[in-house]
């Protein structure tokens, strides 16, 4: 069993990997012949080419085989869970593979969305969003050692983000990543066609669903002396489908979730199964 946990994480970091090398590719940042590899303390290198997954994890039309994800969290497949208090803001109370998610006015609040998924081992990719801290993903509940950052793109914004579409199951598209409509129809299609989900920090034509956060509020601080822990706000759902008619819900935004408990493997199947944190090696 271990050694299944072990083989589903290494194949889905594999795909990871070789889709920021396939960006450093396509924009020039990386030479074709180069290769990377995978460097886990206490394990073997894991290579993977530059110009995408591994052969052994793509189908003969090239399509990836390790998604969509499998069922989490007693969710069908293709699905990822929601923190259950946000969970009413989506038709399918989970964020769906294939769609793309809208969220504008509340950086927050996307990140409180995405954060169970990361948890559930969903790897996360903020692209165009330089001003998003990664301390404020952590405290809102996001696995770091999944989340990966692109935050210039520049010109080649549309290469970048089908790149990554490849290979990362959330890619969060922020206001410095420039995309005409055209570009937006064409990642859209890739994204259902490789089981991703684009999250936009901002509107998005077509999105499937466009959460709009408008009157907010803070609690935690106690008068300057405490930490800022949930928010409510007020939040307009609209989009597509189930979501077309608008509605309104007021929630509970919780912007620092509990730190997650670090425990030292006692036996080497345990640090098998869950794999530390790696580097990226040229």
């Amino acid at each position: 069993m271990f050694e299944q946990v072990a083989a589903v994480g290494e194949s889905r970091l594999a795909q990871a990997v070789a889709a920021l090398a396939a960006v450093e590719r396509r924009t020039g940042v990386r030479r074709e012949a180069t290769r990377l590899r995978l460097v886990a303390s206490g394990g073997s290198p894991v290579a993977a080419a530059a110009g995408g997954a591994p052969a052994e994890l793509r189908g003969p039309a090239g399509r990836d085989q390790t998604r969509p994800g499998q069922p989490h969290a007693g969710l069908p497949e293709g699905q990822w869970p929601v923190t259950p208090t946000l969970a009413k803001l989506l038709p399918e109370r989970a964020l769906i593979a294939g769609q793309v998610l809208a969220v504008q006015g509340s950086t927050s609040l996307l990140l409180s969305l995405l954060a169970a998924a990361s948890t559930h081992g969903a790897w996360t990719c903020f692209v165009g969003a330089p001003r998003l801290g990664l301390l404020a993903a952590s405290d809102a509940g996001l696995a770091l050692e999944r989340v990966t950052v692109v935050p210039e793109p520049g010109v080649s914004s549309a290469t970048v983000v089908a790149a990554l579409l490849d290979g990362i199951d959330l890619v969060v598209i922020g206001p410095r990543c420039p995309l005409l409509e055209s570009d937006r129809r064409r990642l859209m299609a890739r994204a259902r066609e490789r089981g991703a989900l684009i999250a936009a920090l901002g509107p998005w034509t077509g999105a499937h669903v466009t959460l709009v956060a408008e009157r907010g509020t803070w609690t935690g601080v106690e008068a300057g002396g405490g930490w800022l822990r949930h928010r409510h706000l007020t939040v307009t759902r609209s989009g597509r489908g189930a979501a077309a008619w608008p509605q309104r819900f007021d929630i509970e935004v919780p912007v620092c979730q509990p730190p997650r408990p670090l425990t030292a493997p006692a036996a080497t199947a345990s640090r098998e199964a869950t794999p530390a944190r790696l580097r990226l090696a040229s």
